[in-house]
């Protein structure tokens, strides 16, 4: 008799460790479908319409009932998992799309769960204690059909109809199941690959490699990139920025302290900063450039070109006349940066714009015997050789008008 009752306790021992371990098979499987319902949720609440965002289908045949082989292929479960638990049938799984879908009211729930009941003996009834053992070990996400309640697949922390949905069938009393469960407000917590809404962060923001923004940016606080910067739209930056290599905007870049940037600029759009600038190395503008302070570099070139005396909207702006050397906008029109003097050239009545030496007399503003656009040429000398086969030469000097 002791030798029965031991036998007895020692199978009663197998089968509890058996069912623990399907508790810990189906918890698995549980979180496998917490992390499905996080990638993949705004394509499952739009099933079967395609998600409005973009967001790409789930990997799986039917979306909305995959298979274990497509959660491993997919890498939510471990590729050597075991096709089936310790105890009873493999599993089958199914999302629930809830009818507020995919409004701000969506849920989704998940079910996997057995595909054949956990019974015993010869009449096939459900194993009570071994259900209730698989149960503890599913830390409350675990559920069944029991024979007091069969309309109802339900655990600790659900409770749903049976069948879950209106396509599957009805699952016979002693059928197991796990839950999983995400809702809209649950789901707008995490922020994911492409998401379209405004992240707001109210931190410091760290970027390892170069960043891409692709339409308008503006940060709050102190800003610096080591890698490469590229904005497609305009950047704001309310306080310094550093750019310890490449800076490329789109649009316009808005300053509002120093900006200092290690390497190459590109501003498509006007830059205007209110603090000092630091270039390392070529900044190139394509509209206008406002400091405030002071700007460092080793070279500026100026690729806006005006005409003297033609009118300028601001005063102050600084230009690149044609052929008389740096042009300031003063009192509403473009006037030289050097003030009235627009360069000096002679002309040989034999030798041209040359000496009888045969060396060049050109104004070096316009690089010919000729003024700038808007400067007047005034004689300021004459006079010939005691030999006047050297011609008589005559000199003049460029002056603007005030």
């Amino acid at each position: 008799m002791v030798a029965i009752w031991g036998a007895s306790k020692w199978m009663q021992q197998v089968e509890d460790a058996a069912a623990t371990a399907t508790g810990v098979w189906y918890l698995e499987i549980k979180r496998a479908l917490d992390s499905a319902l996080l990638k993949h949720f705004d394509a499952l609440a739009a099933h079967p319409a395609p998600d409005p965002g973009g967001a790409p289908p789930p990997p799986f045949a039917a979306p909305l009932a995959p298979t274990l082989a497509e959660l491993q292929r997919a890498g939510f479960l471990a590729h050597d998992f075991p096709a089936r638990p310790p105890l009873g049938s493999s599993a089958a799984l199914r999302f629930l799309v809830g009818a507020g879908c995919p409004g701000e009211g969506c849920r989704i729930d998940a079910v996997a769960y057995s595909q054949s009941p956990l019974t015993s003996g010869a009449l096939a009834e459900p194993n009570d204690m071994a259900i209730a053992q698989m149960l503890a070990a599913t830390q409350g996400y675990g559920g069944a059909v029991q024979r007091l309640t069969p309309a109802r697949l339900q655990g600790t922390a659900f409770s749903l109809a049976n069948p879950p949905a209106a396509d599957m069938p009805t699952l016979a009393p002693g059928t197991v199941a796990t839950w999983a469960g995400l809702d809209r407000a649950g789901y707008d917590k995490y922020l994911r690959v492409r998401d379209a809404r405004d992240p707001d962060f109210q931190g410091a923001l760290s970027v390892a490699g170069g960043a891409r923004i692709n339409g308008d940016a503006q940060f709050g606080g102190k800003a610096q990139f080591d890698g490469a910067a590229r904005f497609a739209g305009n950047a704001q930056f309310d306080a310094p920025a550093q750019f310890n290599s490449d800076v490329r905007v789109g649009g316009k870049l808005d300053a509002g302290g120093d900006i200092q940037v290690g390497a190459q600029a590109h501003i498509g759009g006007n830059a205007i900063v209110h603090g000092d600038a630091h270039f390392a190395r070529n900044a190139a503008v394509g509209g206008q450039l406002h400091v405030n302070d002071r700007i460092h570099g080793q070279y500026l070139l100026l690729g806006g070109g005006a005409t003297y005396g033609a009118a300028c909207p601001d005063e102050g702006l600084i230009a690149r006349g044609a052929g008389a050397g740096l042009l300031v906008c003063r009192n509403g029109s473009w006037r030289g940066a050097e003030g009235g003097f627009g360069g000096a050239y002679s002309v040989n009545s034999v030798f041209g714009c040359r000496s009888p030496f045969l060396e060049s007399t050109a104004n070096p503003f316009t690089g010919a015997c000729s003024c700038p656009a808007g400067f007047s040429a005034v004689p300021t000398s004459w006079g010939n050789s005691l030999d006047d086969t050297w011609g008589l030469t005559r000199g003049y000097v460029c002056i603007a008008p005030p």
